[in-house]
């Protein structure tokens, strides 16, 4: 996964600035869609590693112990 987040944001950054070196009409389109491709697998894998597990388990609700009114 580490391996893989290192070549998506390396593309992504590559990507991104050579839409500045653009010279020709279609390479803008083409430059878009790459970058668009790498984002679809960074931006998932980016979230994976932020969102961590909770430390304990969590209680379900148990309406037996309270009683109705």
């Amino acid at each position: 996964m580490t391996s893989l987040l290192f070549w998506s944001l390396s593309a992504w950054g590559v990507l991104a600035a050579l839409q500045g070196a653009v010279t020709t009409s279609w390479l803008l389109p083409t430059d878009r869609f790459l970058l668009g491709v790498v984002e679809a697998v960074v931006l998932p894998a980016m979230r994976n590693r932020s969102v961590k597990p909770p430390a304990e388990p969590i209680e379900q609700f148990d309406r037996s112990r309270y009683p109705k009114e």
